[in-house]
């Protein structure tokens, strides 16, 4: 069963069907909150920047990738062109979350592969429904 953004399923964070997000995080605070928020539904593993995240991505394989832009080592623009050029980590879903809201930067994201570019502050909801239509889609490759 795919959570939804009104489901309060905690599915114990140990079932192997579950959903594995990956979070991508500079901002300790903001990567747990939301860890914290996601947790309830989704297996989560997190990373603080993108050089880290990389080897995670490559040992997990998440079914999706929450990442912000600005990070030291990799930023998420990079770490989601790696992903998406790379075969072995292609279809995961990938979201950009990130305070860059201006035009030309949500384009940059969307260039390099990314499913979706959402702007901080972002609303939870609006986040929580896309990581379940990102899950729900069919996978092309």
């Amino acid at each position: 069963m795919l959570p939804s953004a009104e489901s309060s399923v905690d599915p114990a964070a140990t079932d192997i069907e579950t959903p594995l997000l990956m979070l991508v995080e500079d901002n300790d605070e903001l990567r747990a909150f939301l860890a914290e928020s996601m947790r309830p539904h989704y297996r989560i593993v997190e990373a603080a920047n993108g050089l880290l995240a990389w080897e995670i991505i490559l040992n997990e394989l998440p079914d999706i990738i929450i990442s912000d832009v600005m990070m030291p080592g990799q930023d998420g623009f990079d770490l989601c062109k790696q992903c998406k050029t790379d075969n072995r980590t292609a279809h995961i879903g990938f979201i950009l979350l990130t305070s860059k809201a201006a035009h030309e930067a949500r384009l940059q994201g969307l260039t390099t592969g990314a499913d979706d570019y959402i702007t901080k502050p972002y609303n939870q909801q609006e986040l929580d429904l896309r990581i379940v239509n990102l899950l729900m889609a069919p996978k092309w490759v």
